[in-house]
């Protein structure tokens, strides 16, 4: 219900990732998943970068070429030049998830602020993620319990925060974070953090 426009699914021996959009950005072009020239690299996103503009312009003067107007690709193109890096270039709202074939490892990213969900359960050896519990409670797992801590959490302040969800086992990625799965290990990073910004420096960048 997210978006009655397109549907898409990608899957292999090791991923599955769907996607359900709301057509905005390229309506004809922007289908997703969106995969990279060489089939290597996944992506999906709900939300969008708006700065794409700017940001294809940068890539294509580093003759970078792209098929699309979407800023699906714009994420794509910016993953591979610049690796997990790529995510302090994006000034929008967004929730990503990145299947590298390369490197095998899964990658999932939520903005700055949190402004889109990203929820994710590891059951089983197996990783499931959406942008919305009731996504993950639809999939083919144990029913996880209410969380008593969450239901303390919410009478408190009325919600339950990240990285906590009102049920155990499922899990609410915190804003400017992200978490990388591969076969070895998962680690979650946050990549911005709004204590480490110079507010005096960007006032007078201003």
């Amino acid at each position: 219900h997210r978006g009655p426009d397109d549907f898409g699914i990608y899957s292999d021996e090791k991923v599955a990732i769907g996607n359900q959009r709301l057509s905005i950005i390229d309506i004809e072009g922007g289908h997703q998943p969106f995969e990279s020239t060489n089939k290597n690299i996944v992506v999906v996103q709900n939300g969008e970068i708006f700065n794409h503009v700017e940001l294809r312009e940068f890539l294509q003067k580093k003759n970078i070429n792209f098929s699309t107007n979407c800023d699906t690709e714009v994420i794509l193109k910016m993953y591979e030049l610049y690796g997990l890096e790529c995510f302090k270039y994006f000034n929008g709202m967004f929730s990503i998830a990145i299947y590298d074939k390369n490197e095998s490892k899964l990658l999932l990213i939520r903005d700055r602020l949190g402004i889109k969900p990203l929820y994710y359960i590891i059951q089983n050896n197996t990783i499931i993620f959406g942008s919305e519990i009731k996504s993950i409670l639809k999939a083919n797992i144990e029913k996880p319990k209410v969380s008593e801590e969450s239901i303390f959490y919410y009478l408190k302040y009325n919600f339950v925060p990240p990285p906590y969800t009102i049920y155990n086992n499922i899990y609410h990625l915190n804003p400017g974070s992200y978490i990388e799965f591969t076969k070895e290990k998962q680690k979650i990073q946050q990549w911005w953090d709004l204590s480490k910004i110079n507010l005096n420096k960007t006032k007078k960048e201003r």
